[in-house]
């Protein structure tokens, strides 16, 4: 803290060499969150106080893997997960994410085959407060903590969080934001394709395709009735939900023949399917009864709702003969 006042002394006469230094100090200390009228003791016991500290920790990772796999002369199987969790080094920045995989292969008849296979993820991550969950500017404490005086407080006597708007620094307490305000953003994928191959003669084969690429968003931006951010309108809520699904289906019959040595026929017919539709809903909510509720039911005012929907259908057909 001491320190810190100095430079910021020196930095006030350098800009305005008319100024004397004990009106200097007195800016100096207004500055930094303390009275400007400090005796050269009291200046002496002032504590400091480790903002960055308090915004950078130890992180860590944890990973688990398995697979397995097997089958018969007619059949295959291959398992696998993983899960991840990631403590960021920075408060309250996690990640984690959990992942399946299967695949199946199985001869029925010597003319049916069959093939599946899925891939189920889901993930979590948490960030610090920015605009809508990003961490870029003044509220995220990897950026502000250097701007921070150690002159002020991170936490009251009592244990709670030392904010106020207009506090010194950055006019709020960042560590308290990224705390207790929530920036979630939660992933579901499943992507998941089955085929059926039957050979109708020696030299005729029908196959049948299915595949599924689905995915859902969903956002919770939450700002604390507690911090300066928040406390106008009594804690807020943003919930943003997007959806996906892309469905893709072909039908295909291929034929091959040999006539002779040097002749052979093939042809190739089919038809494909796809449908991709994406949808998105966004709501708000302001004025929570309590910090621990935090879903928009519990809000007193709805603020806001918007939502989109688009959606694309093909349907082609194909084919293809050579001699």
């Amino acid at each position: 803290s001491q320190d810190a006042i100095l430079l910021r002394q020196e930095a006030l006469l350098n800009n305005n060499p008319s100024l004397s230094p004990a009106a200097a100090l007195a800016q100096a200390l207004t500055d930094m969150g303390a009275r400007p009228d400090l005796t050269e003791e009291e200046l002496a016991a002032l504590p400091t106080y480790d903002w960055q500290g308090e915004a950078f920790k130890t992180g860590n990772v944890r990973n688990i893997e398995f697979n397995t796999s097997g089958g018969t002369d007619k059949s295959s199987f291959y398992l696998s997960g993983s899960y991840n969790k990631h403590q960021g080094n920075v408060t309250n920045i996690d990640f984690q994410r959990g992942n399946f995989k299967m695949r199946l292969n199985q001869e029925v008849t010597s003319r049916l085959h069959l093939d599946a296979g899925a891939n189920l993820s889901m993930i979590t991550q948490n960030g610090n407060t920015g605009s809508q969950g990003s961490t870029t500017g003044s509220a995220a404490p990897q950026y502000t903590a250097s701007y921070m005086p150690p002159t002020v407080p991170i936490y009251n006597e009592d244990g709670t969080f030392n904010a106020y708007e207009g506090m010194p620094g950055t006019g709020f307490n960042p560590i308290q934001a990224a705390t207790v305000d929530d920036n979630i953003v939660r992933q579901r994928a499943l992507i998941g394709n089955f085929s059926a191959s039957y050979k109708i003669l020696d030299n005729l084969t029908f196959k049948s395709f299915y595949g599924i690429d689905y995915r859902f968003i969903r956002a919770d931006y939450y700002r604390d009735p507690r911090t300066p951010n928040g406390a106008t309108w009594n804690g807020y809520l943003i919930d943003d939900n997007t959806e996906n699904v892309n469905f893709t289906t072909n039908q295909v019959l291929n034929y091959n023949t040999k006539i002779s040595s040097n002749h052979s026929i093939s042809a190739l017919l089919g038809a494909e399917y796809r449908s991709d539709v994406r949808e998105y809903e966004s709501a708000r909510a302001n004025n929570f009864p309590t910090y621990q509720l935090r879903t928009n039911q519990s809000a007193a005012e709805p603020y806001s709702v918007t939502g989109s929907w688009s959606g694309r259908r093909r349907l082609g057909f194909f084919g293809k003969a050579n001699y």
